[in-house]
């Protein structure tokens, strides 16, 4: 009978598209669930940590080795975000849901578009943009004023194409991330 000490993992026999699957469906997943709306209260040691499981997937997808340098190009090559990313597509789609009536209700007055404040015209407000929650300096970590901030800060081609689908947005995100971290 074999010892788990004398086992080894042999992965080298796993294709790519079995890799991604597995990191996908086992690991990837959990990530997005709970780093969607914890990750912006966690602390620098805890974003870093993250961001090493996820570099050693990468390593692990494309058959790297242990020490190997993850850079941008490995990234795209998988369609994958980094950690920080990867949050903030999520959180924008959280919002995209709420500004297209997707979400429920109880999470809407959270989000007041900056055009419903008052009717005149200031050079602070712009077209499709929320008005940012005030907040304490704690309060800089809650969903919705990270979601007002996230969207605010997207291109108007990205927050004004009302015939955009959830998927679609999706992938015009990603590749917005993809594009400025160039």
């Amino acid at each position: 009978m074999l010892g788990l000490n004398s086992f080894t993992w042999n992965v080298s026999f796993l294709r790519n598209t079995l890799k991604i699957l597995l990191v996908s469906a086992l690991i990837q997943c959990h990530f997005d669930y709970t780093c969607s709306f914890l990750y912006n209260g966690l602390t620098k040691h805890w974003k870093r940590k993250l961001q090493v499981i996820q570099n050693k997937l990468v390593r692990f997808v494309i058959n790297l080795v242990h020490r190997a340098h993850i850079e941008h190009n490995h990234f795209k090559q998988l369609n994958w975000l980094p950690v920080k990313d990867r949050v903030n597509q999520i959180i924008l789609c959280h919002v995209f849901k709420l500004r297209y009536g997707l979400s429920p209700n109880y999470m809407v007055e959270h989000f007041i578009p900056q055009d419903s404040i008052h009717s005149y015209s200031s050079r602070f407000s712009k077209e499709g943009c929320y008005s940012i929650p005030k907040v304490g300096s704690s309060g800089a970590k809650i969903f919705a004023h990270a979601g007002c901030h996230l969207w605010n800060s997207l291109p108007a081609n990205l927050k004004n194409i009302k015939r955009l689908t959830l998927t679609s947005f999706k992938t015009a995100v990603k590749n917005h991330f993809f594009a400025i971290s160039m």
